[in-house]
């Protein structure tokens, strides 16, 4: 048996997991602890005022940003690493899933992000579990239609790969 928890609230990206992780963990004690950020940092942001690009079929490059760059994401992902191990809980990064409504360079960004999350948790001995690969090659039955979020089967199949790897991570720590 576990008891799960989550925050109370959308963890969105890094810079916000930064500024809000401390008060997530409070001072509960952590045996295993499965998270990820990503798909957040990807995002695109109108220059002129950083609000969230809905439709990116009408910008240019010129109009917009990336929420955070790679290099960006990496520095904040070593932060929340360094928060993270000081609860001396298993960790296990989640690679983000992909997002098949994108096209191009944005389709491409999850893949690229993962890669740059991979480094920074071999660097660190982080389990990696992959949730990346199953949800790419079974897109078509498990995503939801907006292709992005997950319908029933492929949260449950999602959801029994999570509990399998935390199920590992806690075996190896008995």
């Amino acid at each position: 048996f576990a008891n799960v928890h989550r925050p109370p609230e959308n963890c969105q990206h890094t810079a916000h997991g930064l500024g809000s992780l401390s008060k997530w963990l409070g001072t509960n004690h952590w045996d295993a602890i499965h998270f990820n950020w990503g798909i957040w940092d990807t995002h695109y942001l109108y220059k002129t005022n950083n609000s969230l690009v809905k439709d990116e079929s009408q910008i240019t490059p010129d109009d917009v940003k990336i929420r955070h760059t790679p290099d960006q994401y990496r520095q904040n992902l070593v932060k929340l690493v360094e928060i993270l191990k000081k609860t001396r809980a298993k960790l296990i990064w989640a690679s983000t899933t992909p997002i098949l409504s994108r096209t191009g360079d944005r389709f491409q960004d999850i893949a690229r992000y993962n890669e740059v999350a991979a480094s920074v948790m071999k660097e660190n001995d982080i389990a990696i579990d992959d949730l990346y690969s199953p949800a790419f090659t079974n897109a078509a039955q498990w995503q939801s239609p907006d292709k992005v979020h997950f319908g029933a089967v492929g949260s449950q199949k999602l959801g029994a790969q999570v509990a399998q790897c935390i199920r590992e991570a806690l075996k190896k720590s008995e």
